[in-house]
């Protein structure tokens, strides 16, 4: 899921520099806190049984 805030939070872009830490935490809360609100799908790339191919190695039967 982290993966997934930080794309959108990417492709959502920034329109300035973030000068610090703190700043960027509320930004992101912002971001989020209004991402929720519209209760915007997400557009999984990948279904099970896809990934159970491709991850057979890391988990045999």
């Amino acid at each position: 899921m982290a993966e997934i805030a930080s794309g959108v939070l990417n492709k959502q872009g920034l329109s300035e520099k973030i000068p610090d830490p703190e700043s960027m935490r509320r930004e992101a809360e912002n971001q989020v806190n209004h991402r929720n609100n519209e209760k915007g799908p997400i557009d999984w790339k990948s279904i099970a049984k896809n990934a159970r191919g491709k991850l057979e190695r890391l988990y045999p039967k």
